[in-house]
C-alpha cells in the first residue's frame, strides 16, 4: 500500500538504490565471517576490558 502511494520517480529508484546497498555490504564483508571474532568486555569488578576471541562463533543462542 505504501509502495503505490510513493511518487513515480521514487519507485523507479528503488531497484538501483537497493543494488548499490547490496554491493556496499558485499564490499564491507557483511556476507562472510571474519575469523576469529574478537571482542572486549568489562567483567565484574574490573576497571579494564578483557579481550576474547571466538574461533567458531555461532549466530544462535545455545540453551543449557
Amino acid at each position: 500500500m505504501m509502495h503505490s502511494a510513493a511518487p513515480f520517480w521514487l519507485r523507479m529508484l528503488r531497484l538501483p538504490v537497493n543494488v548499490a546497498r547490496l554491493i556496499e555490504k558485499l564490499g564491507a564483508g557483511a556476507y562472510w565471517e571474519r575469523m576469529p571474532l574478537r571482542y572486549a568486555i568489562y567483567l565484574d569488578g574490573e576497571s579494564e576490558r578483557r579481550e576474547f576471541a571466538a574461533i567458531k562463533a555461532q549466530p544462535f543462542w545455545k540453551w543449557s
